[in-house]
């Protein structure tokens, strides 16, 4: 990456230390470390939600570490200050027939969708294809598996960011080798849903922590969830925040007009935010 197009991110010590109350919240000071040094050499705004850091449960550490996720919009970014990006062909989707199409107007999600990114100095195109089995988001609510509200409401959208971000990464690898969008990474809690049919060990995992809890949903599931137009994870919340929108949830849901969809939806976000509550509780 050209250093003269990435400006370089000072953060001063106010500034750091509201990375760790909001954005990197619970990081240790070695995972903070970690994600302003990611900041710095991407040269992307955390303030802008183009990098941010996530809690994940490691079954190895036996504790959840943090993962440093960036926004498709701050892959774009990366690639655009680069110097050597040249656009992108796609994206392209196509059904269980494998004929690519340009526009997907199925009522059923597509089985795939690829991307392919132009590099200025390579002589063909770079292709990345994003199945819908690898990478739709799903969680399991009174022992029934369902997608995730975006993955419902948009599914050729949502895996065609994943195809975009596998194809920026493989045209840029120096620049975004380690880093993954939170499209990409949304179907690594279908692992922890899929852990809760197993036996579970008391309080050596989060499914423990949720038994206890009895959530309908992982915390890292619940604190990526947004609400209204501000864009906002749950999880960057405060308390009394999260109080006001489950308020305005509960009237929203109070409306008979609402479609299935749309009470779904609701639903969904009035569960992370309770799930987020109960933990936060027990961390008291």
């Amino acid at each position: 990456m050209d250093q003269e197009l990435v400006p370089v991110n000072e953060f001063d010590s106010k500034q750091i230390d509201l990375i760790k109350r909001t954005i990197a919240k619970g990081a240790n000071d070695d995972e903070l470390r970690l994600f302003i040094m990611q900041a710095q050499r991407t040269g992307l705004d955390p303030f802008s939600r183009q990098i941010y850091a996530i809690k994940r449960w490691d079954s190895r550490e036996g504790k959840e570490v943090m993962a440093v996720q960036v926004s498709i919009d701050g892959f774009r970014l990366v690639a655009e200050r680069s110097g050597k990006y040249a656009g992108q062909l796609g994206p392209f989707w196509c059904g269980k027939d494998g004929k690519w199409v340009e526009v997907w107007l199925n009522d059923d999600p597509p089985a795939a969708a690829k991307v392919a990114v132009l590099r200025k100095d390579f002589k063909e195109p770079l292709w990345a294809v994003a199945t819908w089995d690898q990478y739709a988001q799903r969680y399991r609510k009174d022992g029934v598996e369902k997608l995730s509200p975006m993955w419902q409401k948009m599914p050729a959208l949502m895996l065609a960011k994943c195809a975009e971000s596998l194809a920026l990464r493989k045209a840029f690898p120096q620049e975004l080798s380690g880093l993954y969008t939170a499209d990409e990474m949304g179907q690594a809690d279908n692992d922890i849903i899929e852990a809760e049919t197993k036996p579970i060990e008391k309080l050596k995992s989060d499914n423990s922590i949720r038994q206890k809890l009895n959530t309908p949903m992982s915390l890292e599931m619940a604190e990526a969830v947004t609400g209204g137009t501000d864009g906002i994870r749950y999880g960057d919340c405060d308390d009394e925040t999260l109080a006001k929108k489950l308020i305005g949830i509960s009237k929203a849901l109070n409306n008979k007009n609402l479609t299935p969809e749309q009470r779904e939806e609701y639903l969904y976000k009035r569960d992370a935010i309770l799930t987020i509550q109960a933990y936060r509780k027990l961390e008291e």
